[in-house]
């Protein structure tokens, strides 16, 4: 017989596994669409570099002098589990979405698409940028009696790319039907419209590009897709 105190702890135990955050890559298509991980990694880093030139030191300087250059894009590994044995079903099913990453875009006719690493409440962190997938590389190690493989992980590298600044004129910037943006509190579309398209008064296009029957009803955290403006 299970004791009170058992059957509690469990009920504790499930509770904590339904509220813990799930990790997703989210793609930057029409209309956006998301990867959740079907099993959260264990770790991730994150790799941020500027790049500074070595000019050589002067006499009586025991340390080189340098000049700034660049800052380098953000880099992003992880690796992610994929067990479907107990339902008996193909791995591939998951894993394949990857692949789909570092393909050209059937939309977009020009290169893959662009996305994000997302976990839980962490929008606008350091690992919360946009990015291209630089590597996808997956190793099946477990298959059925009829080769249908049934486990997997797979490694993946993101690279971010510059989004441009908030405020610039839509018609001149070379990425911006690239764009998401991630609501922050107290942000409203009004605002949003300023800050992307420099005038308030486009709200109504977000609110069409993003299928908002209430333009009041955005939350933080929320992904809103960024289109061009058409003149």
């Amino acid at each position: 017989m299970v004791s009170g105190y058992t059957a509690a702890a469990s009920l504790v135990s499930a509770a904590r596994y339904l509220m813990l955050a799930k990790g997703e890559i989210v793609v930057d298509t029409t209309p956006v669409k998301t990867i959740p991980f079907l099993y959260n990694p264990s770790s991730y880093s994150v790799k941020k570099e500027a790049e500074w030139s070595e000019e050589g030191s002067s006499e009586g300087e025991d340390a080189g002098r340098h000049t700034f250059k660049y800052v380098k894009s953000s880099e992003i590994n992880f690796n992610l589990f994929f067990d479907t044995y107990e339902y008996g079903t193909d791995v591939r099913e998951y894993t394949d979405k990857l692949f789909e990453l570092v393909k050209i875009d059937s939309k977009n006719k020009e290169r893959p698409p662009l996305c994000r690493f997302h976990w839980g409440k962490d929008p606008g962190g350091n690992s919360e940028f946009q990015a291209f997938v630089k590597v996808v590389e997956v190793t099946y190690s477990l298959f059925l009696m009829d080769g249908t493989p049934v486990r997997a992980e797979a490694e993946m590298t993101l690279i971010e790319v510059s989004t441009g600044k908030a405020g610039q004129n839509p018609t001149t910037q070379g990425t911006y039907g690239d764009k998401v943006h991630i609501v922050k509190p107290g942000e409203t579309l009004s605002l949003i419209s300023h800050m992307h398209y420099g005038s308030s008064t486009e709200w109504r296009i977000l609110a069409d590009a993003n299928r908002l029957t209430n333009p009041l009803d955005i939350r933080p955290g929320q992904y809103l897709e960024i289109v061009p403006l058409e003149y």
